[in-house]
């Protein structure tokens, strides 16, 4: 383990984050420590999302800069922390105490509780909206058919593997007097062989005259290598609209999907 973090810690000094991520990466899935492994999944979400607001314009080289070497910091710390993870078999047997998987239980049932509350929360601010809306504008069903000229599937190569995202349903509904609520459900396939974030970050919809919508969903996913997982992804567009792009970005890698109403 030594000689791997004397290699991360290297190719760092060296100005090479992009190779210590993917050395952080690989070293990762070898460790037993959860929250050590989510943290280096976030390290790469942060890297990967610098490199599209680097494409897009949203970071200048002085932001690139400095979100560059707080990366770095985190790698460092990653490496080197107060007490790195270990394997059980070299735990001193002098302390005493609950085993590492009693740790990772404890975490996962805090972890659990955290997620029902946010679902209970955002369960409630939903219901709230539904409400609020309800009482501004008649309710309504859905308000047109949407359509994909071009198909409703996307690969994107990314680090010699393939992400792929596939539009498995599309509904436009009326929202407020003003606004669409165009709602996508999103399978994404990792092929890649670690985590990869599957987020509202990865999408964009454009509107004819060139305005980017960020979505309102709040997806947060973690995909593993080699799997797929399913999410719901959600915009606000103006009523007027009849055509526009969803545009998907993984890595500074981006493509997009025509979409008709």
């Amino acid at each position: 383990m030594n000689t791997v973090s004397q290699q991360i810690e290297q190719l760092v000094a060296s100005g090479e984050t992009e190779a210590a991520i993917e050395t952080l990466t690989q070293w990762a899935r070898q460790q037993p420590n959860a929250e050590w492994i989510r943290q280096c999944v976030l390290v790469r979400g942060r890297w990967e999302k610098l490199q599209r607001d680097m494409i897009t314009g949203i970071a200048d080289d002085d932001d690139a800069r400095q979100e560059t070497n707080q990366i770095n910091v985190a790698i460092l710390n990653l490496v080197n922390p107060p007490q790195p993870p270990v394997s059980p078999d070299s735990v001193s047997p002098k302390k005493s105490g609950p085993s590492p998987l009693i740790w990772l239980l404890i975490a996962t049932i805090f972890a659990l509780i955290g997620v029902v509350f946010f679902v209970l929360n955002d369960k409630k601010a939903d219901e709230k909206s539904v409400q609020t809306a309800s009482r501004t504008a008649p309710a309504k069903a859905a308000s047109g058919a949407v359509s994909w000229p071009k198909g409703k599937k996307a690969s994107l190569s990314v680090v010699n593997a393939v992400m792929q995202y596939e539009i498995l349903e599309a509904a436009l509904q009326d929202f407020n007097p003003d606004q669409h609520r165009l709602v996508l459900n999103i399978r994404c396939t990792n092929g890649r062989d670690y985590d990869s974030n599957f987020w509202d970050d990865t999408f964009r919809f454009e509107l004819p005259d060139g305005t980017n919508i960020a979505p309102s969903s709040g997806l947060n996913e973690i995909v593993p290598g080699h799997s797929a997982k399913t999410g719901e992804v959600v915009f606000l567009i103006p009523q007027n609209t009849t055509q526009g792009t969803l545009q998907i970005s993984v890595a500074g890698q981006k493509t997009k999907l025509p979409v008709e109403f």
